[in-house]
């Protein structure tokens, strides 16, 4: 799952998948520039470059102490990983997350390949 092509698809399926069980699997085997990919759109919402509706603010700043982490860089891409995969944290949060960074497009891409 190290090519572009499969990480971007790895990016859209995430974005879509209801099933929580689908969503571990795939990160857990996650190659690290897939963490990455998810943590830059972290990054994102999180200096104000994607504009957000209030209802997806008022999700976001609900879990904005593990956002501050998958964005910082004191934590390690494997910490990172869990925090992603913690079922009571950040985890419901992935689908809107990654929506939220499709909607600049390839931009996001653009800093991995």
């Amino acid at each position: 799952m190290g090519k572009p092509s499969a990480i971007k698809s790895a990016v859209k399926l995430l974005a879509v998948c209801k099933d929580p069980e689908v969503r571990s699997k795939i990160l857990s085997r996650a190659p690290d520039k897939l963490v990455k990919c998810i943590c830059n759109a972290a990054l994102n919402v999180e200096r104000g470059d994607i504009i957000l509706t209030p209802a997806q603010k008022k999700a976001f700043s609900k879990h904005r102490a593990q956002i501050a982490k998958l964005t910082s860089l004191k934590y390690s891409i494997p910490a990172k990983r869990k925090i992603l995969l913690q079922k009571g944290g950040l985890f419901p949060l992935i689908p809107l997350l990654l929506s939220a960074a499709s909607a600049i497009g390839p931009e996001i891409f653009k800093r991995f390949f």
